[in-house]
C-alpha cells in the first residue's frame, strides 16, 4: 500500500498527527479514484477492507508498508529495505530463498559478488520446486 509507505516516511520525518490524518484522508480518496477506475464501487472503500485496512497498514508496526517508509526516511535504500522485508520473513517461516539470502549477505557486507554468486553456483543441484535431485 503506497499511502502506507507515505505514512511511515512521514513518521520518520516527526511530522506529526494532523498530517497523518490528512494523508490517509487523501489517501483514501486516491485509493478510491483508482478503484473506481477499474470498477470497484465507490462506497466499497468505506468499510472494513477500504479504510479499516488503511487506518491498520498506515499505523500499525507490524505493517511492512508502513516500516517501510520509516526506513526510506531514515535512508534506506529500496534494495536494502527490500532485503530487510523478505529475507527475515523467508528465514522465519522456512522458505528456501537461496538468491534471496545472498542479496541480503552482499548487501550487509557478509560477501562479496563473487562469493555470493559462488554460493549460489556451487548449491546442491534441486528441481525448481525443491526436491533434492540424484
Amino acid at each position: 500500500n503506497i499511502i502506507a509507505i507515505a505514512s511511515g516516511v512521514q513518521d520518520g520525518l516527526g511530522l506529526g498527527d494532523n498530517c497523518k490524518a490528512a494523508l490517509i484522508t487523501r489517501g483514501l480518496a486516491e485509493i478510491q479514484r483508482f478503484g473506481v477506475a477499474f470498477g470497484a464501487r465507490a462506497d466499497t472503500f468505506y468499510g472494513l477492507s477500504g479504510v479499516g485496512d488503511l487506518i491498520v497498514t498506515c499505523t500499525s508496526s507490524h505493517s511492512r508498508n508502513y516500516n517501510a517508509g520509516l526506513k526510506l526516511a531514515a535512508g534506506m535504500t529500496k534494495e536494502q529495505i527490500t532485503g530487510e522485508i523478505v529475507y527475515p520473513m523467508a528465514k522465519k517461516y522456512g522458505i528456501s530463498m537461496p538468491i534471496t539470502e545472498e542479496i541480503y549477505r552482499l548487501m550487509h557486507g557478509q560477501h562479496t559478488a563473487v562469493e555470493a554468486l559462488e554460493c549460489l553456483m556451487t548449491r546442491a543441484k534441486k528441481s525448481e520446486d525443491g526436491i533434492d535431485m540424484q
